[in-house]
């Protein structure tokens, strides 16, 4: 039996030494002898902390080595040796004790296993991630790695104090296992396209954190092996809140500038066309034969101005319908004050809007329905007013443009145009062709006529004036 375990001592990898009470080696095997660079022959009756040990170590083995003869034992450490040619090799020990008859302890054996390129291995690891770590926590955004199974490898210091996490905590879990279903799921399945597309994906995300709004440009870029097989995500997102903020209070006020910019373009139209019709007016005195066409001119020029003049003190929003017809009779009455109008609200037109795109449209038309119908009653003698009656049902408003005199004739059709001068013929074509719908009338005895223009969306916004 002595033959079988001297060939295990004599062929195991594992380093086995004996020691005498003092210390002496004994047995040195063959495992030690490769280790270390000393033959048996020449360490055989040594102790060992004459030339194996580290200096500093020395003191330390020693109290092992004691409390072995102590009787405690087995026990465990682990320390250097030193080798033949100077070489460091570290060695994890398990020690144990042979005893005579009496107990008395007169060997003590160690058995060792060389961990030297384990610990290095182990220090590296250390080391890289001290490195990975000290990397990522530089970073001043959000930083994080995960696996192909959307498992953190790592996070930053911003990324878990963003999050409110405990690095040691997320670290090993997946994305599922640390956020909510929904977020989570939404996070995985970003990472599946990345990885199966091989492609970097860039995105800004707005999320709300405590109850304030963040954005955040997000960078997620695939991880390859040595093979190109993808096996994970680096990922990085930068808070841009604030760039946000900026980039909305700088659109604010460019869009308050160009307003502006708008509303003063639109008063240097009124007050020029205003200008032109001065100087018309002061040209009619010369030629008196042309005062019918030229009062019709201003007219028309006048309606625009007003409608300049609205957009220049209101913008180019929605204006209001009774706005517009105030206007556009204010208008009139300055051209000339004894103009027989007459405007009646019989309803609450005041939340009734004109969609920005029709204003123009829409007011020249009243404008010259107004003109035709004052043509009209003058012709007649007397000079009823014209009235102006506007009201408002449902989703419908009309305006209604009346005379107690004079007639349409009878071969008059606005639909087909036949009979229509040159007024009525401006209306039909600014008559917008959905929303607007015209109809005239002649009104029984004693006479005069109705017009009656009906408005619907998209000319009018009814959203806003249902809501009152």
């Amino acid at each position: 039996m002595s033959d079988v375990y001297t060939e295990i001592v004599n062929t195991t990898r594992a380093l086995i030494i004996v020691l005498d009470a003092e210390g002496r080696i004994v047995m040195f095997n063959p495992a030690c002898e490769r280790l270390t660079g000393y033959r048996f022959e020449e360490v055989q009756g040594l102790p060992i902390w004459d030339f194996l040990l580290l200096p500093e170590e020395i003191d330390g083995v020693k109290a092992v080595f004691a409390d072995l003869r102590a009787g405690h034992f087995p026990n465990t450490h682990e320390n250097h040796w030193l080798t033949k040619s100077g070489e460091r090799r570290f060695i994890e020990w398990s020690n144990s004790v042979v005893t005579d008859e009496s107990g008395r302890v007169v060997h003590v054996m160690g058995t060792g296993i060389d961990v030297t390129e384990k610990r290095a291995v182990e220090a590296a690891l250390r080391n890289a991630e001290q490195r990975q770590r000290a990397l990522l926590d530089g970073i001043p955004d959000a930083a994080w790695l995960v696996d192909a199974d959307s498992r953190y490898i790592a996070v930053n210091r911003t990324y878990a104090e963003r999050w409110g996490l405990d690095r040691s905590n997320t670290v090993g879990k997946t994305v599922l296992e640390v956020f909510p279903a929904s977020f989570g799921a939404e996070r995985v399945e970003e990472n599946r396209k990345v990885m199966s597309e091989c492609k970097t994906l860039h995105i800004e995300r707005r999320r709300v954190i405590d109850g304030r709004e963040y954005w955040f440009d997000v960078t997620k870029v695939p991880i390859a092996d040595d093979t190109g097989k993808v096996i994970g995500i680096a990922a990085i997102s930068r808070d841009i809140t604030e760039r946000k903020l900026a980039e909305a209070q700088r659109m604010v006020h460019d869009a308050g500038l160009r307003a502006a910019l708008i509303q003063e373009v639109h008063h240097r139209i009124k007050n020029n066309l205003q200008g032109v019709i001065t100087f018309i007016q002061q040209l009619t005195s010369h030629h008196p034969e042309n005062a019918g066409m030229v009062d019709a001119v201003i007219a028309r020029l006048n309606a625009i101005a007003s409608v300049h003049g609205l957009y220049g003190t209101l913008g180019e929003n929605d204006h209001g319908l009774e706005q517009i017809l105030l206007t556009l009779v204010s208008s009139l009455k300055v051209i000339n004050g004894d103009l027989p109008v007459r405007l009646s609200i019989r309803s609450s037109p005041e939340s009734v809007r004109v969609t920005a795109g029709e204003t123009v449209s829409l007011a020249l038309v009243v404008n010259e329905l107004i003109m035709n119908a004052i043509k009209h009653s003058r012709s007649t003698v007397g000079g009823d007013p014209v009235e102006i009656v506007v009201e408002s049902t449902g989703n419908c408003t009309s305006i209604t443009i009346s005379t107690h005199s004079g007639r349409f004739p009878g071969q008059f059709d606005f639909a087909t145009g036949a009979g229509l001068g040159t007024g009525l013929a401006l209306v039909k074509s600014l008559l917008p062709p959905a929303g607007a719908e015209l109809r005239f009338e002649n009104l029984a005895a004693p006479g005069g006529t109705k017009v009656e223009l009906t408005l619907r969306p998209p000319v009018i916004n009814s959203l806003l004036w249902q809501a009152s």
